[in-house]
C-alpha cells in the first residue's frame, strides 16, 4: 500500500511539474526601447538559487534547468541522467543516497540537449541594480543533480523527483549581484 501511494504521489508531482513547465515556468521578458536591454521578446530567464545545505561543499550558485528538461523530454528522461548507484530496472523508484551528483560525459550531453541548450551556449547574468554583467560558457560549467532545497527529507533515501538539475557557479563571483537576471543562449540580450 505504501509503495503504491508513493508511486501515485510521484506521478502527480511529475504531472504537475510538466504542466507547470508548459504554463510558463520561465519568466518572459518583453522589452521595447529600454535603454538597458536590446529589443527582444520571449527571452526565457532563469533563476539563481544559492545552495549552502550540502555537507563538505561550500556555498555555490545554482541555475536549475529541470523544467526545461521536462518540457523538452517528458517525465522519464530525468531518471536516466542521475548517475546510477546500482544497476536498476525501475529508475523512477530507485533510492539514491547522496544529496549531490556530478553529471558527466554522455549524461551531461543528453541533459544539455534535453534542455534545448548546447555546449556552445553562454550563461549571461545581469544585475539590474548595478548594471553589471557576467558570462560563463556552458562547456566550462559543472552540471549537477542536487536535492531540491524545499525537500524536507534530510537523510534520504532520495528519489529522482527529489532532485533539481542545473549548472553550478562559484557564489563568490556573484557576491555583488543583488537582482540577477539569467539568460542562457548564443547572444547577450542585455546589451544595447
Amino acid at each position: 500500500m505504501n509503495k503504491q501511494f508513493r508511486k501515485i504521489c510521484q506521478f502527480l508531482v511529475l504531472t504537475l511539474l510538466n504542466f507547470y513547465s508548459y504554463a510558463g515556468d520561465s519568466h518572459s521578458l518583453h522589452a521595447k526601447n529600454d535603454s538597458q536591454l536590446s529589443s527582444i521578446s520571449n527571452v526565457n530567464l532563469y533563476e539563481i538559487q544559492y545552495i549552502d545545505y550540502i555537507k563538505n561543499k561550500s556555498k555555490f550558485a545554482f541555475i536549475p534547468i529541470t523544467n526545461q528538461i521536462l518540457a523538452h523530454g517528458g517525465n522519464s528522461v530525468m531518471a536516466f541522467l542521475i548517475p546510477h548507484e546500482n544497476n536498476h530496472v525501475d529508475p523512477i523508484n530507485t533510492e539514491y543516497k547522496k544529496k549531490i551528483y556530478l553529471i558527466e560525459s554522455q549524461y551531461r550531453e543528453i541533459l544539455i540537449a534535453k534542455a534545448g541548450l548546447s555546449d556552445s551556449d553562454t550563461v549571461f547574468i545581469y544585475d539590474n541594480v548595478f548594471k553589471q554583467i557576467l558570462s560563463f560558457d556552458i562547456q566550462d560549467l559543472q552540471v549537477l543533480a542536487i536535492i531540491n532545497p524545499n525537500n524536507s527529507n534530510e537523510e534520504g533515501p532520495f528519489y529522482e523527483s527529489d532532485y533539481l538539475l542545473g549548472f553550478e557557479i562559484n557564489a563568490d563571483k556573484l557576491k555583488n549581484f543583488t537582482e540577477p537576471l539569467v539568460y542562457i543562449g548564443k547572444k547577450n540580450p542585455f546589451t544595447k
